[in-house]
């Protein structure tokens, strides 16, 4: 500002000087009275105090710059986010120290480059599509990226941005940037965990519901058990008269009427029947501990085919490897599940079709399938299939794959289980061995 704008009033420290100055000059040409030298020391030193006063004035101005300064230095630079101010064309104007740190670079590199050089590639639609929107319709924006430091190492950010006008009209874009990764790193975490702890309330409910079935499969095999011991005996006895009955007169009645020969030959059919019903009630209550021995697959489904032959329209099929390692089972027990297993398959193949015997060993255990090409057991049933009592044959009573089950557990064993309904289905029994049951006892397993 020039001398000639400064206002009168108040008068300018300058004119004042000057004035004082001119004043002095004058007495200077000429001697001053008493009055005239007081009059100027006065000035003077009024002068004197008007400086000391606008210094004092000065330097309390100077450090509230100096305040202000160090404030926004403290909340722009140093601010725990990073902040960028960007135009249009997403170029870098201005950037913190934060936003610097962030990126990997000094704030001067970080100007006039691109905000998307910091963008993962996987999220430049992401970055271009919002930046757009923001620079069309003027709404902040707030979304999350997968940024890039400058050496390439990857972070996750949370930016929001807004559009601000600078000092020519022109709108920018002012940015902060958070370095969401730990929070990122401990959602991953949280998830993880949830979706253990998920897997493993389901598998406490899978098991808590095997327990409950457990339960009741001991339910069912109590009374069972009660009603075979009551009866399984009692029935016995006059099951053998009948047949030993019928098998008589079968032998004294060669000649007799067809139609005679043809009715003892179904009682006989059924006596057999009903004693065979009266065994699986005797095995369910264990009428006979398991008396293990060392004996081949191949001839315990021998006894088995001999004891349930297959009827006229089905093929049996036998694949057994002569290296096969002897079993330590009951031949009993086992004979029996085998010929339960052959009588369902056959029944399961009403037309005819083909079962297929076959073995192969695993490790301590021997495997031996039964394999038909029947109808299949339904999904609904197949979950079900071992329980007590269970039955899909219109004249069945649901004990025979019980004492299947029972009767492989009590071995040592387990049985599993394959169906496709119209394909057919397939009975795998595990068995032990001969040698894996020595080296149980060796402990050298």
């Amino acid at each position: 500002m020039s001398l000639e704008q400064t206002p009168e009033l108040p008068e300018s420290l300058r004119a004042r000087a000057e004035r004082a100055a001119a004043d002095l000059a004058a007495a200077e040409a000429r001697e001053l009275s008493a009055a005239e030298t007081r009059r100027l020391v006065h000035e003077l030193r009024v002068h004197q105090i008007e400086l000391d006063m606008q210094n004092e004035e000065l330097r309390s101005a100077q450090k509230e710059i100096e305040r202000v300064r160090d404030r926004y230095f403290a909340l722009y630079d140093l601010a725990p986010v990073g902040y960028l101010t960007s135009n249009r064309g997403g170029i870098i104007a201005e950037a913190n120290l934060t936003a610097a740190e962030m990126l990997g670079l000094k704030r001067a590199e970080l100007v006039r480059e691109p905000w998307s050089r910091f963008v993962a590639p996987a999220d430049h639609a992401t970055y271009y599509r919002t930046y757009k929107r923001l620079f069309e319709q003027g709404a902040a924006a707030a979304f999350e990226l997968r940024m890039v430091r400058a050496d390439g190492a990857p972070f996750d950010a949370h930016v929001q941005s807004v559009l601000v006008p600078d000092g020519s009209g022109e709108m920018q874009c002012w940015s902060t940037i958070v370095d969401i990764s730990e929070r990122k790193r401990q959602q991953r975490e949280l998830r993880a965990y949830s979706e253990h702890m998920h897997e493993l309330a389901e598998e406490r409910a899978r098991q808590l519901a095997a327990l409950r079935a457990d339960e009741d499969r001991r339910e069912r095999m109590a009374m069972l058990g009660q009603f075979a011991a009551g009866v399984g005996h009692d029935l016995r006895n006059p099951l053998s008269v009948i047949a030993n009955a019928v098998y008589y007169l079968l032998l004294v009645c060669a000649d007799a009427d067809p139609t005679v020969r043809e009715y003892l030959q179904i009682i006989e059919a059924e006596t057999l029947s009903a004693k065979g019903i009266i065994t699986d009630l005797l095995s369910l209550v264990g009428s006979r501990p398991s008396m293990a021995e060392a004996c081949a697959a191949a001839g315990l489904v021998d006894s088995a085919l001999r004891m349930q032959p297959p009827p006229e329209g089905v093929r049996v099929v036998t694949q057994f490897p002569p290296s096969l390692p002897l079993l330590r089972v009951d031949e009993q027990q086992i004979e029996r599940v085998l010929a339960n297993l052959l009588s369902n398959a056959y029944e399961a193949m009403p037309q005819g079709g083909t079962v297929t015997l076959s073995a192969a060993a695993r490790d301590a255990e021997v495997a031996i399938s039964v394999a038909d090409t029947g109808t299949g057991i339904e999904p609904a049933h197949l979950e079900r299939i071992f329980e007590p009592l269970f039955t899909t044959k219109p004249a069945g009573i649901g004990l025979g794959l019980v004492v299947v089950q029972t009767l492989t557990e009590s071995n040592h064993g387990r049985i599993e289980l394959e169906s496709q309904v119209g394909q057919g289905t397939t009975f795998t029994l595990y068995l032990p061995t001969a040698a894996g049951v020595q080296r149980q006892g060796d402990g050298s397993l």
